[in-house]
């Protein structure tokens, strides 16, 4: 029994109230233990393998062409030495054309170019092409059709 006032009231209006104790909360038999906490000590998890597609998450997917150009664009801008990115998207392949800081050995700039190729490749595959040339940079456009895509895409990887 627990005696409450209330503040509405006068000190001679006071009330008792019943108050159920709680119960506490029921144990579990330790055979259970590892159905309810599977990453303790001793257990192992073992995750299905995926065999269908329709296992796999629909939620995730692939970034599309753009997605994937912004994504390698930024990648870019992360070195020092790049002022400015510009990517696009043609047959599967990108081309990342860059502005960077002067270069004064040319041996220097082909290396600095295959390091910014190499890192870009994590995130797309051997799909990725990089040139530091300003003509390609210049020339990419966001609305850019098909065949100028293809005929920027045939001039980039020839003169890389």
């Amino acid at each position: 029994m627990t005696t409450f006032i209330d503040i509405n009231t006068t000190c001679a209006q006071i009330r008792q109230v019943d108050i159920p104790e709680l119960q506490p909360l029921p144990a579990y038999p330790t055979e259970l233990l590892p159905k309810l906490l599977p990453f303790g000590e001793g257990f192992d998890v073992t995750l299905p393998a995926l065999t269908d597609e329709e296992d796999i998450d629909p939620g995730f997917s692939q970034p599309d062409a753009e997605e994937m150009c912004d994504r390698l664009i930024a990648a870019a801008l992360k070195e020092e030495y790049v002022s400015s990115a510009r990517a696009f998207e043609c047959e599967g392949k990108y081309v990342l054309a860059t502005l960077t800081s002067p270069f004064f050995q040319k041996s220097e700039r082909d290396r600095a170019r295959q390091l910014l190729e190499a890192q870009l490749r994590e995130l797309a595959g051997d799909k990725v092409f990089v040139t530091f040339s300003t003509d390609i940079f210049r020339r990419i456009r966001p609305d850019m059709s098909d065949a100028e895509r293809k005929a920027l895409y045939d001039f980039a990887i020839n003169n890389i």
